[in-house]
């Protein structure tokens, strides 16, 4: 595959490049802990890139406040136990936090990926069937990937929860509007921070940056 232009091999190199960059800069700081965002976390993961204990804090920590957003919007919604959490990438680097988290809650799940649909341990169907009742609909994959659900997915029974970055396009979240779709953002969780984070992160940090030990608000906004 290709990224930018460069081939597979150039894009890993460039990333263990950054890693060694960012430790050396933070044994100079003196900080604690490094905190990657995107795709980064889950490619240094596969290229066997020596994190420690960073990535499996950066992991938890990111679950355990996108489960936050996801149970605040929830109660925000008046959705009950039997109402559905649908997330899409349930098989990614946090979706797989996530879906444990949820399910320890005893909240019902479905996870959709690339393999299919989850949904009580196993993946059983290779269509995802919109819910006929309320639900929320969590994107943890990537920003496009809620486009196609748009047209036949989503309806007034559905609410959206975006996790990734950026934001939907505004073309996007009146499409979802039109459709009497609830749209919500979670633009990280509220901490100081130098320099500021802006456009979707504004007044927050994304969930990646938290401690894992630390107790947050989760900031999430209305599209």
């Amino acid at each position: 595959s290709h990224i930018d232009g460069k081939d597979e091999g150039d894009v890993n190199e460039k990333a263990r490049d950054f890693h060694t960059k960012v430790e050396m800069l933070r044994l100079r700081l003196g900080a604690v802990t490094t905190h990657f965002a995107g795709t980064l976390p889950s490619r240094l993961t596969a290229l066997k890139v020596r994190r420690g204990s960073n990535a499996l804090n950066e992991r938890v920590a990111t679950a355990r406040n996108v489960v936050e957003a996801i149970l605040h919007t929830r109660s925000h919604e008046g959705h009950t136990g039997n109402h559905l959490v649908v997330v899409l990438g349930s098989k990614g680097y946090i979706g797989r936090e996530v879906i444990k988290m949820l399910e320890a809650k005893n909240i019902q799940v479905v996870g959709v990926d690339v393999d299919g649909v989850y949904k009580e341990g196993v993946f059983w169907s290779k269509v995802y069937t919109k819910p006929t009742s309320n639900h929320l609909l969590v994107n943890i994959t990537h920003p496009e990937a809620i486009n196609k659900y748009i047209d036949d997915q989503m309806d007034a029974t559905t609410s959206l929860l975006n996790e990734v970055y950026p934001a939907p396009h505004k073309d996007v979240i009146e499409s979802m509007k039109e459709k009497g779709v609830k749209v919500f953002h979670i633009a990280g969780v509220k901490t100081s921070v130098w320099p500021p984070f802006p456009s979707a992160y504004k007044g927050a940090v994304p969930c990646c940056a938290a401690l894992p030990n630390e107790t947050y608000e989760v900031a999430v906004v209305r599209l």
